[in-house]
């Protein structure tokens, strides 16, 4: 059997791999949006929450015009911090029934 080590009570790389690893990710929460503000973004405002919830810490949200080039950007920057270990894009939380009115 391919796993037999494991049955045995042998040496687990999953377990070693999760036990070694970050706990907590350095989040930058985004939102893509032309006319909201950090004061009126509920999708943001929730992730960010949840986030934080799950242990998370939230290093910044951003509010960013619906342009590609800007959005290309943010990510960039974002990898080349040094700081942040993942960037959320929160979806709107009436998204489901704006689809669903097409």
């Amino acid at each position: 059997m391919a796993h037999e080590h494991l049955q045995r009570g042998g040496d687990d790389p999953v377990r070693r791999h999760r036990a070694a690893g970050k706990r907590t990710a350095r989040c930058l929460v985004v939102t893509v949006s032309d006319t909201r503000t950090l004061e009126n973004d509920e999708s943001g405002a929730t992730a960010s929450e949840r986030l934080r919830s799950a242990g998370h810490e939230v290093v910044r949200r951003e509010i960013i015009p619906d342009e590609r080039d800007t959005i290309a950007t943010v990510v960039r920057r974002a990898i080349a911090d040094g700081g942040i270990d993942a960037v959320v894009f929160p979806v709107d939380p009436h998204f489901d029934r704006l689809v669903g009115a097409r």
